[in-house]
């Protein structure tokens, strides 16, 4: 292989490495399993869990169809992302439109194929979830709140739905699903925050945009705030004060820095910054499970 094969091939894989989100793939598949071996269990069982094949499908089907709703928004949001984050861009400059279409047809596909063999409930789940996915990128995304609303269920549900293959601990993985949700639709709202002026120059109908950026901070707090009250009433119930506490260690520090500097935060760097803590806090969460 030529040096300039070697460049063209880096390229294109960096490329679509970006196109498909893949820190954001490997966070999705930290998080289940994660649950499965520590909160769904028995994690003395771990190496039985990691070679199970019905484990291993499922998520494979999730990372696909996540891939494949990636790779769909990049195409609906072509103008969009020229404007907010042009480095961001890859359809158009290296895969074609229709390169990408069918990239995104094909992810959804095998997802779908391989949970055929996972039984009903995964099958009808990694359907809809690729529905909604496209839905989202068509049109849900370009409303106040649906959009975010869809993403973070479906964030959600990728935890929740390893129960169907065990339903062990059921009551923690609910925890955790809500904390996927919750973390999920407040970086959703902030990233809509970050690029409030592409959206607002093709017509989109974003939180920031229809309440403005100070109203959807309120919001943004307002959720913080009643996420703390559910996951201490639901541990609190559940389990016990000490396994709050490790929760409470891992999570709520993270909490607190990023509501003091979304309240202070002005510039789409800002912004910026408050996504990637966003993140931080999924993983400081999940981590927290092997507290357990």
């Amino acid at each position: 292989m030529s040096r300039s094969q070697k460049l063209h091939l880096k390229k294109s894989l960096g490329a679509f490495f970006r196109l498909v989100r893949l820190p954001n793939l490997l966070i999705i598949l930290f998080a289940q399993l994660m649950v499965r071996i520590f909160v769904i269990g028995p994690r003395s069982e771990w190496k039985t869990i990691l070679f199970d094949p019905s484990f291993i499908l499922l998520c494979l089907s999730t990372l696909l169809i996540a891939a494949a709703g990636y790779i769909i928004n990049d195409y609906y949001d072509i103008k969009i992302d020229l404007t907010n984050n042009p480095k961001r861009v890859v359809i158009g400059k290296v895969f074609t439109r229709r390169v990408a279409l069918f990239g995104h047809f094909l992810f959804n596909f095998l997802a779908v194929l391989i949970s055929i063999f996972l039984g009903w409930k995964i099958f009808l789940t990694v359907f809809i979830s690729g529905f909604l996915m496209w839905y989202y990128s068509n049109t849900l995304k370009r409303l106040a709140l649906w959009g975010n609303i869809t993403i973070s269920l479906l964030t959600g549900i990728s935890i929740y739905y390893l129960t169907f293959l065990s339903a062990n601990n059921l009551n923690l993985v609910i925890i955790y699903a809500v904390f996927a949700f919750t973390i999920s639709l407040i970086r959703e709202i902030i990233k809509d925050m970050e690029d409030i002026k592409g959206d607002a120059q093709y017509g989109c109908k974003t939180l920031p945009i229809v309440w403005g950026i100070r109203n959807t901070k309120y919001f943004i707090f307002s959720v913080s705030f009643l996420f703390v009250v559910v996951i201490g009433f639901l541990f609190s119930v559940h389990y016990n004060n000490l396994l709050m506490l490790y929760f409470g260690i891992a999570l709520f520090p993270f909490l607190l820095v990023l509501l003091t500097k979304l309240y202070q935060a002005e510039t789409e760097k800002d912004y910026r910054q408050l996504s990637t803590l966003s993140k931080l806090m999924m993983l400081a969460g999940l981590a927290s499970i092997v507290l357990i």
